[in-house]
């Protein structure tokens, strides 16, 4: 499992097409699963 960690709004833009990569890999049955974490800070 890959973990993506964000803390503030200005992260969660940034990694917004890194998620959206993983999501389509796994709607397509591939084996890359991720789990988004967030720190709480900013």
């Amino acid at each position: 499992m890959t973990d993506v960690i964000a803390g503030a709004r200005s992260n969660f833009i940034k990694i917004a097409p890194i998620t959206r990569t993983l999501k389509a890999r796994a709607d397509e049955g591939g084996p890359l699963r991720y789990r988004l974490v967030h720190t709480g800070w900013g």
